[in-house]
């Protein structure tokens, strides 16, 4: 099965025929116009800027905190994190989490969820020019969403096929939608994703933004999450690279989202370290970093990063039985997110208190 190759030997692949090219398009397009339009330094632009960042070097609820997404650094199952090359991310939470934070559901409100969703407000420009932002980020979230849900029932689908494969038995009727409904879909019916719009500037006005002088623009990492969804709209996926193997000194690949005659551009697809989990190590979370743009290279970088998340609360093991497989120990998700690897001391203590009452 081609699915299963690709995310147990590379980890990587590019997705087609997904539905969302509308979104992923008008997103980037969207997105990208606002963001010059900031750079230009007017004053209307100026005040646009402030009232999403708070005074912050990001946009938006959750992850705009100082420091929450530039200039950190935090391990995963393959690297450090890490932001440079004068990034700039306007983040978009789920739209319906205020909503239900309001209305008292214990999940979104209660004080071990605060590491999510203690500002649960999506921040959007008020000017003329940035109205349009909104809409084009909240529906291109919501079909992140059903992309994400059939991409869990495919790799449902996977792994019960490559497990019965392993195993020498027979694939039972309706195996792969059994493994979805019954392990896959609790773990994220009210997943903590975040879309993560990241933005670095045309290389001839990077020095305005914070660290332009970074090695690399995103550092070799694995992601936290299930998996990642990258659209890159018309503009392409340049410096994405992978690290193919465990032979590190075969290096680096450079990834394309060129495919043939294709006039759509596919989504960059990766797995991540939660699923490698789910998989007992079938999956790969595949070592990835951004390099930073060529002295002379001229242009934007926007890509549209949908981060799949499980529920901060949900338990993470294997649902799949493979001869040497993954035996790391079984963790709580919220355990391993940005949000959590990122957060205070005091909010980290709190959670894991929790974590332990639920063992």
């Amino acid at each position: 099965m081609q699915l299963d190759e690709a995310c147990s030997t590379v980890g990587f692949f590019l997705l087609v025929n997904h539905g969302a090219e509308y979104t992923v398009k008008e997103a980037a397009g969207t997105l990208n116009s606002w963001f010059k339009w900031i750079y230009e330094g007017s004053e209307e632009a100026n005040q646009d800027r402030h009232s999403v960042t708070r005074g912050n070097q990001n946009y938006g609820p959750g992850l705009q905190k100082p420091g929450h997404m530039e200039e950190e650094g935090y391990s995963t199952l393959e690297g450090v994190y890490a932001v440079g090359g004068g990034r700039q991310d306007f983040v978009v939470i789920n739209p319906e989490a205020e909503k239900r934070k309001k209305e008292g559901d214990e999940y979104y409100a209660s004080d071990i969820a605060q590491i999510w969703y203690e500002d649960a407000e999506n921040q959007w420009p008020s000017s003329k020019k940035g109205r349009v932002v909104k809409p084009a980020l909240e529906d291109h979230y919501r079909e992140m969403e059903k992309v994400s849900e059939k991409l869990m029932a495919l790799f449902a689908e996977a792994l019960v096929m490559e497990e019965a494969k392993v195993l020498g038995t027979d694939v039972k009727k309706n195996a792969g939608r059994e493994l979805y409904e019954s392990r896959f879909a609790p773990l994220v019916d009210k997943h903590t994703s975040n879309l993560v719009n990241a933005y670095h500037a045309d290389p001839r006005i990077a020095r305005l933004a914070p660290g332009g002088d970074a090695e690399y623009r995103v550092s070799p990492h694995s992601d936290t999450g299930l998996f990642t969804i990258i659209g890159y709209g018309d503009m392409g996926c340049e410096g994405l690279e992978v690290q193919l193997g465990d032979d590190l000194s075969k290096g680096w690949t450079e990834v394309s989202t060129s495919f043939g005659m294709r006039k759509d551009q596919p989504l960059v697809v990766n797995i991540a370290d939660s699923m490698t989990r789910l998989s007992g190590g079938r999956f790969r979370a595949t070592p990835h970093r951004v390099k930073k743009s060529e002295p002379n290279s001229v242009g934007d970088r926007l890509a549209i990063i949908f981060f799949f998340e499980a529920r901060y609360d949900a338990f993470l093991e294997p649902v799949v039985k493979f001869d040497g497989g993954d035996k790391r120990l079984a963790v709580r998700a919220g355990q391993i997110t940005h949000n959590y690897l990122t957060a205070t001391a005091e909010s980290k203590r709190d959670f894991d208190a929790w974590v332990e009452t639920k063992e």
